[in-house]
């Protein structure tokens, strides 16, 4: 039998709550339904993402679609056509950055590391895919990434440590948590990571941590002293934020507990 990961299912759950707001909310949005007639295909869609101007962009197994509301277009891997011979990698996850540019990220950066991480951003003027490869030294795997407020560079958290990627100049630093020097990298794994401006704060599986994007250092983050002992001694599997109704919260998942927190890090509620 096929089991969800104790993530997900709190996801599930968190996505079930916000369902049933807006859905006893009184609403004027209207449902339309796109198809084969519209350039959509029935087979499955992995990802998908809305850029500034408004286009949706869909991704498949092996190709994306830009769908602008009546029309879409193909944008695949083709060596002969320079727009798409950018794209030659396992195609993932499509996002965009704070800007509203469009990214797709290296699929089997996710699962397994060949050494480099690659991702492309779409360049409007061009109607083109832009490839970067970043070399991540010792990482097996991504386990999460987030664009800087300002988009100048890519967090990319691994199971050996944090890397930051300067968007501009190419160029990759890496840092590691010496508070755990010469123990199991499991420990150095960052799961999520939430940009809280002059830091970021980490979700691990040795609990939360704070990197200060100035001093380059790790800490833990400041909390009340009752709750240290939940944040800093539990694997703290990610970060979920539901800001699209009356009330937004923050969350996060702590073991088998579902956590509402502030931004001052007060527990909210315990689930």
């Amino acid at each position: 039998m096929y089991k969800i990961s104790e993530w997900s299912y709190w996801l599930l759950v968190v996505i079930s709550l916000v369902t049933i707001e807006l859905c006893s909310a009184q609403s004027n949005y209207r449902v339309k339904h796109f198809g084969s007639n519209d350039g959509i295909p029935g087979n499955d869609a992995y990802s998908l993402a809305r850029d500034s101007l408004g286009y949706i962009w869909i991704q498949y197994d092996g190709e994306l679609r830009r769908f602008d509301g009546h029309h879409s277009k193909i944008f695949k891997y083709d060596p002969d056509d320079s727009s798409r011979s950018a794209l030659n990698f396992v195609m993932g996850l499509v996002q965009t950055d704070h800007s509203g540019n469009l990214w797709i990220f290296d699929k089997r950066g996710d699962q397994r590391l060949n050494g480099s991480y690659k991702l492309a951003r779409y360049e409007r003027y061009l109607d083109a895919f832009i490839k970067h490869e970043i070399f991540l030294p010792k990482a097996k795997y991504v386990a999460s990434k987030i664009f800087d407020k300002n988009d100048s560079a890519l967090w990319i958290g691994t199971n050996y440590g944090l890397f930051r990627y300067n968007l501009f100049s190419r160029h990759t630093d890496h840092y590691i948590n010496v508070s755990f020097k010469g123990e199991t990298h499991r420990l150095d794994t960052i799961l999520d990571i939430r940009d809280r401006g002059h830091s970021l704060l980490l979700a691990t599986s040795s609990g939360l941590w704070e990197f200060n994007k100035f001093s380059k250092v790790f800490d833990r983050p400041k909390c009340g002293t009752k709750d240290q002992a939940l944040f800093y001694n539990n694997t703290i599997a990610g970060f979920l934020q539901c800001p699209h109704t009356s009330n937004p919260h923050n969350w996060i998942s702590i073991g088998n507990s579902l956590v509402q927190i502030g931004d001052d890090l007060t527990i909210v509620q315990n689930c």
